[in-house]
């Protein structure tokens, strides 16, 4: 598992990200590249690796996205999940 929480500018990953899953589709967080504080807050709601995360619907121009994690429902911008590094079910990346 990998916390990228030492970075303080973050980065678009080479990854698939939780950005780029279609809605209603569920995949599995593998990594956080997001600043320290955002990234404790996110695991803090739940997006840690290993956790499932389906994608809702999103707002006006498809921005912000709801995503489903541990049974709560939660809207990210697009900026954030993209920084959410995801692999699909089968342990792919996605």
């Amino acid at each position: 598992m990998n916390f990228n929480l030492n970075n303080s500018e973050p980065s678009r990953p080479a990854s698939a990200s939780l950005a780029d899953l279609p809605q209603g589709q569920t995949a599995e967080v593998s990594a956080l590249h997001l600043p320290r504080n955002t990234s404790e807050h996110l695991m803090w709601l739940g997006f840690v690796p290993g956790a499932k995360v389906t994608v809702g619907q999103s707002g006006p121009g498809g921005d912000p996205r709801v995503y489903t994690v541990s049974g709560s429902s939660f809207a990210l911008r697009r900026e954030t999940a993209q920084q959410i590094l995801i692999v699909s079910s089968t342990g792919v990346q996605a």
